[in-house]
């Protein structure tokens, strides 16, 4: 690697790419890093694509970790090959949407992608530290992680050649018990019922007053009340009361909360309780605030 090597990714990458491309930056390459223009919903926006080269890692998502919005892989892909560049698709959870049906669509054009990651333990319900790493260029892996040493014969599928870890537990077996028990239909079947029950959850919320700030293309509700105090209120107010979890966000600025549809067992029945716990902590908080601020 050179010195003009950089990396070049959205403002709200997941942590994972952000830890990653720090780690880099305290090699003696120390790359660069820039961060593309985005729209309204997070989507890295082709018009305004910084210039790529072959010194650039060009990192897009498969499911904003906010909106769960898809960059346009078909346009900014073919885009970042023609200039020589790496593209490496972030799917911690979005990934999975090529496994659906109805949802397939999303991930048009991540095919061309150099790489791609993807979480076990979010949508598919595996232990926590299991995680799919693809890389196209095998070779390229192994430039990248080779361990071979005088005493080591060299050998580009040893385990210890494909990752940062020399040794590991079998973290791969209980993803691969999960695909085969679930099989292609299950995940389809689990997957589409979460994208079903937020997009109910958000028509309901709307109803109430709740501002959903996503389209809600698959299993994230982004929402907010009318004022940073109201939401931030009502987070506390909610997860106060035992009931439910989710966690404080912002977007654009604004205060926010975002709840992930992702537990195997989530039935509508659940997503009916959260709605009364939400409107409930609602109503109370407007009582406790009768102006915004």
């Amino acid at each position: 690697m050179t010195p003009r090597h950089r990396a070049t990714t959205c403002p709200v990458s997941a942590r994972p790419v952000l830890r990653a491309v720090r780690r880099w930056a305290t090699s003696p390459s120390m790359p660069s890093t820039s961060r593309s223009p985005v729209d309204d919903a997070g989507r890295v926006d082709p018009d305004r694509l910084p210039a790529l080269d072959r010194g650039t890692i060009l990192c897009l998502q498969a499911g904003e970790v906010n909106t769960g919005e898809f960059d346009p892989f078909d346009r900014l892909i073919p885009r970042a090959k023609a200039a020589g560049a790496w593209v490496h698709v972030d799917g911690a959870f979005g990934l999975w949407a090529r496994a659906t049906r109805a949802r397939r669509h999303l991930t048009e054009g991540i095919e061309g992608a150099d790489s791609w990651t993807v979480d076990g333990h979010k949508w598919l319900n595996t232990p926590y530290d299991g995680a799919v790493a693809i890389c196209r260029d095998r070779e390229a892996l192994y430039a990248a992680m080779n361990a071979d040493a005088s005493y080591a014969p060299s050998n580009i599928d040893a385990p210890a050649n494909k990752g940062l870890e020399f040794s590991r537990r079998a973290r791969g077996i209980p993803i691969w018990a999960a695909l085969r028990t679930l099989g292609r239909n299950g995940i389809d079947e689990m997957m589409s019922r979460h994208c079903d029950l937020a997009r109910h959850l958000a028509s309901e919320l709307r109803a109430d007053g709740f501002e959903i700030l996503n389209s809600v293309a698959l299993n994230q509700v982004l929402a907010r009340l009318d004022s940073d105090n109201k939401t931030r209120a009502l987070i506390e107010t909610a997860v106060n009361g035992g009931k439910v979890w989710f966690g404080p966000s912002s977007w654009e600025g604004r205060a926010a909360f975002r709840i992930s549809v992702t537990n195997w067992q989530t039935r509508e029945e659940h997503i009916q309780n959260l709605v009364q716990v939400l409107k409930a902590a609602k109503a109370r908080v407007d009582d406790a605030m009768v102006s915004p601020r």
